[in-house]
């Protein structure tokens, strides 16, 4: 358990001055060390896009933004028993201090994680966007700071075909989920 943390998957170009970043179509199961709290699936850490994937098991956060965490689409992911289900903020810069600002968090699926769902933590903006994500599961499903507030939330179960923690089963959506279409 490294303090330095670890990710599956790391997009953290502010440091070398990179920007507009994309994680795509990825998928990423029983990622780390369970009994380590730094281990995160995904980290971004400047400007661009987390879409389309699926993270089942980070002992830590399922999608992590830090330390320059600025104008960051996170959409149409899927996130599952892990720490946290995504976790949005700003800290240990590279650049200037900077808050994660003009984040987007829309039409997430982020079930069963063991602490929280959606969660803003560190320096965050007052123009970040989260909408149309299903939360279900977990003790808290939101953390939000600035006052912000979600809309067009859907609190209930996604109905998965065949879920399973070890990522043996069908993630797919059953007729009767109320993800579709929403």
């Amino acid at each position: 358990c490294d303090p330095q943390a670890a990710a599956a998957i790391v997009v953290d170009g502010s440091f070398f001055g990179r920007i507009d970043q994309h994680i795509i179509g990825n998928y990423i199961h029983n990622f780390g060390n369970n009994g380590c709290n730094q281990h995160s699936a995904i980290t971004h850490g400047s400007s661009g896009s987390v879409v389309n994937n699926v993270v089942l098991g980070a002992p830590s956060n399922g999608i992590q933004l830090w330390h320059d965490a600025n104008r960051i689409l996170i959409a149409n992911n899927t996130v599952l028993n892990s720490g946290v289900g995504i976790l949005v903020g700003s800290g240990d810069y590279y650049q200037p201090p900077a808050p994660a600002d003009y984040i987007k968090v829309i039409n997430n699926l982020v079930a069963f994680n063991l602490t929280w769902g959606i969660r803003e933590e560190g320096l965050t903006g007052a123009n970040n966007l989260y909408s149309s994500n299903l939360t279900f599961g977990q003790p808290n499903n939101w953390s939000l700071q600035n006052g912000l507030i979600d809309s067009r939330t859907i609190l209930s179960n996604p109905l998965f075909v065949n879920y399973q923690t070890d990522g043996s089963g069908d993630l797919h959506l059953t007729a009767g989920s109320p993800a579709r279409d929403a």
